[in-house]
């Protein structure tokens, strides 16, 4: 189930409208792939945070599928998309919202498959956030998905490697997640590997 958090609705063209042609009072739906990235981890990293664009007669209806192996965790989101009949109209807005996706055991460095080229664009989630974004969990993110969620939230890190077993991982992070920093700050992570 989609939950608005935060990222809001970013108007593109007030008022604007685009019609689409069909049958008179008819409306089709069908499902699409959906533009997503993924956001943060849920506590004991049994739970992705993800992030995708709503808008026009896209969505909010979300339908994600997970498929897990032992080294990557593969999404697919589709959103509704309906296509009115003659004389309706589609807000021509974008924005977002959020999602959460259970995972059947732990991330723990698996890589994470399945989203869409082009993705979200760098900063994005700490646009508009003249108060500072909030760091996002990162502990169970594989070094590069790590890298790559706190690129969206306009964040930089600094790395230090302990050695464990098991796929190389985050497993330690300062500030904590949650805390409230300033765009552009540095979040260090500790990465575990064999």
């Amino acid at each position: 189930m989609a939950r608005w958090r935060g990222l809001g609705l970013v108007v593109l063209a007030a008022g604007v409208f685009v019609i689409l042609s069909g049958s008179a009072g008819a409306v089709e739906s069908a499902r699409v792939p959906a533009k997503w990235d993924f956001v943060g981890i849920g506590a004991r990293g049994r739970s992705l945070e993800l992030v995708y664009t709503i808008g026009g007669c896209l969505g909010p209806a979300i339908h994600a599928s997970v498929s897990e192996d032992a080294t990557s965790v593969t999404i697919s989101l589709e959103e509704d998309a309906q296509a009115p009949g003659a004389g309706v109209a589609c807000p021509d807005f974008i924005g977002s919202a959020r999602t959460t996706v259970r995972l059947s055991s732990p991330l723990a460095g698996r890589a994470i498959l399945g989203r869409p080229t082009p993705g979200f664009p760098p900063g994005l989630i700490g646009v508009g956030s003249l108060g500072g974004v909030r760091v996002p969990r990162l502990g169970g993110f594989d070094p590069a998905d790590a890298r790559h969620v706190l690129g969206l939230y306009a964040l930089h890190e600094r790395v230090a490697h302990t050695r464990r077993p098991g796929l190389a991982r985050v497993v330690a992070q300062t500030p904590a997640a949650g805390t409230t920093v300033d765009l552009s700050a540095t979040v260090r992570v500790v990465i575990s590997g064999p």
